[in-house]
């Protein structure tokens, strides 16, 4: 794939989360996926991928991803993005707030035979745990 096919495939896949489009999934994913993310590591392959959405669009049902960059480089591609949403169900023992979030965060993509295969993700989560009131915010 091109290096302008990669980017538009690692954008998608930011995407299909905003528009809740969970069937694209096996378009965009090789079933051999593999996932790395500090901050849900029991998020690993395709099956826990699609379990972890269901449940981050139950608690921020109107999440909406924003690609504000993208890089490619080789078989990788990079997105600089921004997450917003409600929290409107508990999450992680946190009762909902119904408090409008927004965070930040990188994906690399590694990208094989017009696939992701394996994505490296992290978000400002301490920023979301501000925002919803579960830790101080500095003074």
């Amino acid at each position: 794939m091109s290096l302008e096919e990669n980017k538009a495939l690692a954008s998608s896949s930011l995407s299909l989360i905003t528009e809740k489009n969970f069937a694209a999934i096996d378009q965009i994913y090789a079933s051999s996926y593999v996932r790395h993310d500090p901050d849900s590591p029991q998020v690993t392959n395709l099956e826990s991928y699609r379990k972890y959405l269901a449940g981050l669009c139950t608690v921020f049902p109107d999440l909406h991803f924003t690609v504000e960059d993208v890089i490619a480089e080789g078989d990788q591609a990079v997105c600089r993005f921004r997450i917003r949403g409600t929290h409107a169900q508990p999450w992680r023992g946190l009762p909902a707030t119904g408090k409008q979030v927004e965070i930040t965060g990188i994906n690399i993509s590694r990208i094989a035979e017009g696939k992701i295969v394996e994505d490296w993700f992290n978000t400002d989560i301490f920023g979301l745990a501000m925002q919803l009131g579960a830790i101080p915010s500095p003074k």
